[in-house]
């Protein structure tokens, strides 16, 4: 076979890959869904055939190039992840977790979480009950969290005993929200530990492990923290690193996560060093000190698709320059995904292996069309903008299809830094090779790398704080995700595209953001999200957007600013929070206020009337004062205390100064409270909607309800309850929406609509 045809048969295999994502497989319905991927695969392959017909290829490639694809998404199905019959998951019964003691193989280094707990994987080998001297033997991988205190001398390979709660995570009541369950599934996991203390630990053996802890001790020890936990991380990867929450979320929110990640960059930055440095050898000492250089720098990354991709390439590169043969770098990339597929085809899915061959792709087919756009520059200045625009060209569209977001600045921020990253990326591979030899002279010599890491922190600061720097364009459909591809690739292939790029740029952004906004603007939606111990409500309606809150900061992050990023929303016209003793005002908007602008703030509750009677002003400003008290700091959001608020089609209230907020919406009248008992019947009677706010909502109180729908986090089976009376419960039905057009719908029904067409 010709080159052609090994193209032709590795596009198959990973386009057979590329065909498990369109339906979900389970072994019920296996063989519809080969016949309908088949026609999917073959339609693929007729196309790449009429596309290459100059190429007379043979009919025998194609016909293997069939099957391979067909065979494809067998051995992708039969590499999902399933549990044993001995699996440690199996001994949680119930939706509560149990006491063990669970001895096993620790697989990872401890990492640092949000949460300032350390977690790592586990491979299970026995457990036993509490108080129970009979253990079992298991298998399984476990997700273990414990105590910081408890992270003294846990490492790969090691034997360790840990008594904690067993669990097994639950499916997300919100779309939008992280789902943990899938996390774990899709790493070979079916429970977590939740770890009180470690029973017994063995001694550490050799591990590269060892290594990266010598190589970031010495850094952190020359640059302090968290200095030297971010160069550590620019050049082994955050994996590797418990780089601080604050300095990683910066990094992300100016799209610079890349440099934290070890991929192509660093890979080819050491090669280039290499070969420089050994300029002087021969053409075969000098193959094998770099191949042993990219195999050392893999076992430090921890064996990454991205880097395990890059070092592929790099082999190729190398075997090209020993035998005086042209590299091609499309080739040599398609190879390098085949075989990193072939090793582990649920890679496909893994963002991180998507966004490395995306970026490496840009370089390729991207870098000489902008370079020859540049010619005008300085070359060196031509190939430094170059080279982050060719990467973000190609990787943005996938990052803001998947997160709903994008960095504003991120091209700039790109262009400014890249100078400094490489600075300080070199200089840390430098004094990280100082270090393993020589950890005292590599840390003297790390001193050097502080002002341009602190060059760089400024820079990515400076640019968090402007207007705008993260920006919710909403959620983008996988066929809006295609053509965004297409007219990239049309422009670079086409000469008359190339030429009218800006008209193609201005393509992408309207059929991206003009839906949006006339969506936005004509959209009626009140959404109630399960957050917490109560629910939360986000209101929309003809553009403007309400949020009333009750929940904590953690909720707010995984769930709400999820929620709002998919929606394509900016900015809170309202927040409306209750006048409660335990509210943590401060925190609730300082975690807002990182990814959404807030208008006006609304207080409402029954102490506001408390304190107006017992004030001696008896004014706005003096609750504004007690508020300000109670938020611990001075805010510039204007607050409205117990008023009304309005827009087109709506009207919020609060119903005689209490904790309770009445909603008004086209015909609908809603009645949002925690405690329905303080009002007299004939206002009960008024609400044809009751959204509960407190714990779980029994019937006795709904005997005081005289509505049609009733929607609580729980709700106490309704067995005395004579009426009819429609109930919605968030943490069992999770996201509900209403519009006037569908009323209500829960966020399982509204999947299957969605899906229905596949």
């Amino acid at each position: 076979m010709n080159r052609y045809s090994w193209i032709i048969i590795c596009l198959a295999y990973i386009i057979g890959l590329l065909a498990t994502g369109l339906f979900y497989f389970s072994t019920n319905n296996f063989s519809g869904l080969v016949f309908l991927k088949t026609a999917i695969i073959l339609a693929l392959l007729i196309i790449i055939a009429k596309f290459y017909s100059k190429l007379k290829i043979n009919n025998n490639v194609w016909l293997s190039a069939f099957f391979i694809a067909i065979l494809a998404t067998v051995y992708f199905n039969l590499r999902i992840p399933q549990p044993q019959q001995n699996d440690i998951s199996h001994l949680v019964t119930s939706d509560k977790s149990q006491i063990l003691t669970v001895t096993g193989k620790v697989l990872t280094e401890p990492r640092l979480n949000s949460n300032n707990k350390i977690t790592f994987w586990l491979q299970a080998q026995e457990a036993k009950e509490k108080n129970s001297n009979n253990s079992q033997t298991l298998s399984g991988k476990l997700y273990i969290t414990l105590p910081l205190l408890e992270s003294n001398n846990i490492y790969p390979k090691t034997i360790l005993a840990i008594e904690g709660a067993l669990y097994k995570p639950k499916a997300p009541n919100n779309t939008t929200q992280f789902n943990f369950q899938k996390y774990l599934r899709d790493r070979g996991s079916f429970a977590g530990l939740t770890g009180f203390k470690t029973v017994e630990k063995s001694e550490p053996k050799w591990g590269w492990y060892l290594l990266r802890k010598r190589i970031i001790r010495a850094q952190v020890k020359g640059l302090g923290s968290p200095l030297g936990q971010l160069v550590s991380s620019m050049v082994l990867g955050r994996r590797a690193v418990d780089l601080p929450e604050d300095i990683r979320n910066l990094f992300i929110k100016n799209g610079l996560a890349h440099i934290l990640a070890a991929s192509g960059f660093h890979v080819s930055l050491l090669l280039g060093v290499i070969l420089k440095l050994t300029n002087f050898l021969d053409e075969k000492k000098q193959l094998i000190v770099s191949v042993v250089t990219l195999l050392i720098y893999l076992g430090l990354t921890g064996f990454s698709p991205s880097v395990i991709r890059a070092v592929i390439m790099g082999f190729a590169v190398l075997v090209a320059m020993a035998n005086k043969a042209k590299v091609r770098p499309l080739g040599s990339l398609l190879l390098a995904a085949t075989f990193i597929l072939l090793l582990n085809p649920l890679w496909i899915w893994d963002l991180g292996f998507q966004l490395s061959f995306l970026a490496t792709l840009g370089l390729i087919l991207t870098l000489p069309i902008l370079e020859d756009k540049l010619d005008w520059l300085p070359s060196n200045l031509a190939t430094a903008i170059a080279v982050p625009l060719a990467a973000s060209i190609w990787v943005l569209p996938l990052i803001s299809y998947t997160f709903n977001t994008i960095a504003t600045y991120s091209i700039i921020v790109n262009l400014i830094t890249t100078p400094l990253i490489t600075i300080v990326s070199l200089g840390g591979m430098l004094t990280s090779a100082i270090a393993l030899i020589v950890p005292s002279l590599g840390s003297y010599i790390t001193w050097v790398l502080k002002y341009p890491v602190l060059l760089l922190i400024a820079i990515t600061k400076f640019f968090t704080n402007l207007p705008s720097s993260t920006l919710a364009i909403g959620e983008i459909s996988l066929l809006l995700l295609l053509i965004i591809y297409g007219l990239i690739i049309l422009t670079i292939f086409n000469q008359k595209c190339q030429n009218n790029w800006y008209l193609i740029l201005l393509i992408i952004i309207g059929i991206t953001i003009i839906p949006l906004r006339y969506q936005q603007a004509n959209l009626s939606q009140i959404t109630i999200l399960d957050t917490s111990n109560k629910p939360s409500i986000i209101i929309q309606n003809s553009g403007k957007v309400i949020l009333i809150n009750n929940t904590e900061s953690k909720s707010i992050k995984y769930t709400i600013l999820p929620f709002l990023a998919s929606q394509g929303i900016n900015k809170l016209d309202y927040l409306v929070m209750s006048l409660e003793p335990r509210q943590n005002y401060q925190q609730i908007l300082s975690t807002l206020q990182s990814q959404i602008a807030i208008k006006k703030l609304f207080i409402y509750g029954s102490d506001l009337a408390k304190s107006n009677k017992n004030s001696d002003l008896g004014s706005a400003e003096a609750l504004r004062d007690l508020i300000l008290d109670k938020m611990e700091q001075k805010t510039t959001i204007p607050i409205e205390l117990n008023s009304t608020i309005t827009t087109n089609s709506l009207a919020i209230n609060t119903v005689n100064n209490s904790n309770t907020l009445q909603l008004n919406i086209n015909n609908d009248r809603w009645l949002i409270t925690n405690k329905l008992s303080s009002l007299n019947t004939t206002q009960s009677e008024q609400q044809n909607i009751l959204l509960w706010l407190g714990q779980e909502l029994d019937y006795a109180t709904l005997n005081n309800f005289e509505g049609k729908v009733a929607i609580a986090k729980k709700i106490e089976p309704p067995t005395n309850l004579n009426k009819s009376l429609q109930f919605y419960t968030t943490d069992r039905q999770g996201t509900i929406s209403w519009t006037p057009h569908t009323g209500f719908i829960t966020a399982t029904e509204k999947a299957k609509r969605n899906n229905t067409l596949w």
